[in-house]
């Protein structure tokens, strides 16, 4: 819905708003050149990106051509706030890295969740192959470099690398969100540099 300036009153209107006070007809029906005679123009928003630990704040109001456009500028989030943002973006980065991918012995080696799922489920059914009279040795395996056959030894260390890289994963989240809960001060969250020290 497009809010309005009155340049008379000085006073900002929701377009419901001037419905009310008589000013158009009803919602939708504004006519912007007979309100321009009244010394009413809509607004427009421009909006900043705002950067984590950072808040938006309306500024100036200027009048460009037949319009006025509302400006913000940054400021200091509250701490509670820019944390959650930190936070949010870690679990992000945590994401990524988690599902980025290894490499083992030349080999490359998706880990998003389903080739998490299954690499555990291949790895339980060989160890289950053992248990019989014709256990399976060998295993056809499509990494990311392409096709591979690998023993039922190559299956389980690619099943134990994949399982370090996501601990390893969770573990550096975890340390980082407990710097970040422990900041006191907006300055020190913006320092802290949430890209580094994470498996490759």
């Amino acid at each position: 819905m497009t809010n309005f300036y009155n340049e008379r009153t000085q006073e900002t209107f929701t377009e419901a708003a001037l419905a009310a006070a008589g000013y158009i007809a009803a919602v939708g029906s504004a006519d912007l050149e007979a309100l321009r005679k009244s010394g009413i123009y809509p607004i427009c928003y421009d909006y900043p990106a705002v950067p984590d630990t950072y808040a938006m704040m309306p500024d100036k109001l200027t009048k460009e051509g037949d319009i006025y456009v509302r400006s913000f500028k940054l400021v200091d989030a509250p701490l509670d706030t820019a944390k959650e943002q930190l936070l949010e973006r870690l679990a992000d980065i945590r994401w990524q890295k988690e599902t980025g991918g290894i490499e083992l012995e030349g080999i490359r080696i998706s880990t998003d969740r389903q080739s998490q799922a299954m690499i555990t489920q291949t790895v339980a059914g060989l160890n289950l192959t053992n248990a019989t009279d014709n256990p399976i040795t060998t295993v056809k395996f499509k990494s990311d470099s392409g096709f591979v056959e690998l023993s039922a030894e190559q299956i389980a260390a690619i099943g134990i690398a994949v399982t370090r890289h996501v601990e390893a994963c969770y573990a550096r989240e975890q340390e980082l969100a407990s710097k970040i809960e422990s900041i006191k001060t907006i300055k020190t969250l913006r320092k802290l540099d949430l890209s580094a020290g994470w498996p490759v």
